[in-house]
């Protein structure tokens, strides 16, 4: 009865690990790699508040910013482009192909310097692959 149990066990849990696999952002689609890359952005707001540093004196040599390989970072992006952006996507989303590359060639005409210019150019190239 133990061996039955234990081989169960080992059975649901080898199960659960391949579901847990399967769930990878690299298969799901290219709204929902975009949806997550908005929601993984942090919106730059304008703060009001005065802020005073103090600071003690230490080497001169400036440190760079340590590399960690797999680190997710926050980006940080003015609140206007993430707002346009998301928008844009959400309505790219709904709209037929031809709609939907009007909308992201717009937005890269509009914001030429944007972060996500990128990914609007690698959706417009998506979409004009596709013959749907």
């Amino acid at each position: 009865m133990r061996k039955l149990c234990i081989i169960c066990i080992a059975i649901l849990m080898s199960y659960s690990i391949s579901i847990a696999d399967d769930e990878s952002p690299a298969k799901e689609g290219l709204w929902e790699r975009l949806r997550v890359k908005i929601e993984n952005v942090t919106p730059k707001k304008k703060l009001i508040a005065v802020t005073a540093v103090g600071g003690v004196r230490g080497a001169k040599n400036e440190l760079e910013e340590l590399y960690w390989k797999d680190e997710v970072k926050d980006t940080d992006v003015p609140e206007e482009e993430l707002l346009k952006f998301s928008t844009v996507v959400h309505a790219a989303s709904e709209a037929p192909v031809e709609k939907a590359l009007a909308l992201l060639e717009g937005f890269i005409v509009e914001n030429p310097n944007s972060f996500f210019v990128n990914d609007a150019k690698d959706a417009v190239a998506q979409l004009q692959q596709k013959p749907e």
